[in-house]
């Protein structure tokens, strides 16, 4: 299905019916930013989920994900209204908002199967809560390193009119 109408407006009870009397073993995805005021954390690493959940144990109590894909955590969090979360990678973890989705249980694809690991509802963040969880993803936000090259430095004598009075 083309979803890029879907940014912008909710599916309706007769599309959502179409499309899955069509094809009923279709996946699920959910569209994310303004129009669902959905974030989704999508972590890329175990260690970096295991840390966002030590440093924030009291934003972790939402609904997450464990993605087909990697079986790694995604995070869903309700954003204040009117707030817009751009979509962005930094690293190891991705924020999942205007202009992307997320890939939802009960999908199946091939072997792999997205799975609710911790059914609870959806946290509704905070200003607060959403600065702290941005803060965490933009200091994972890898740094593209080049290898040293010396630059070649060219020094030019001048002869000024203060050193040649001094000479």
């Amino acid at each position: 299905i083309r979803w890029a109408r879907y940014q912008h407006t909710v599916a309706t009870d007769e599309e959502l019916h179409d499309w899955f009397s069509a094809e009923p073993e279709a996946g699920i995805g959910i569209v994310c930013g303004r129009v669902s005021r959905l974030m989704v954390l999508d972590f890329d690493d175990a260690s970096e989920a295991s840390e966002f959940r030590h440093l924030f144990p009291d934003l972790i109590h939402t609904l997450v994900v464990r993605s087909g894909t990697r079986g790694l955590p995604h995070f869903y969090f309700r954003l204040p209204m009117g707030k817009v979360v751009p979509t962005a990678a930094y690293g190891r973890v991705d924020v999942r908002g205007e202009g992307s989705y997320v890939v939802a249980p009960p999908t199946r694809i091939g072997s792999m199967a997205w799975t609710v690991e911790y059914d609870a509802p959806i946290r509704k963040v905070t200003e607060y809560d959403l600065r702290r969880i941005m803060g965490f993803v933009i200091s994972r936000k890898v740094v593209e390193s080049r290898p040293f090259e010396p630059a070649t430095l060219t020094i030019q004598r001048e002869a000024s009119e203060f050193r040649h009075i001094m000479s």
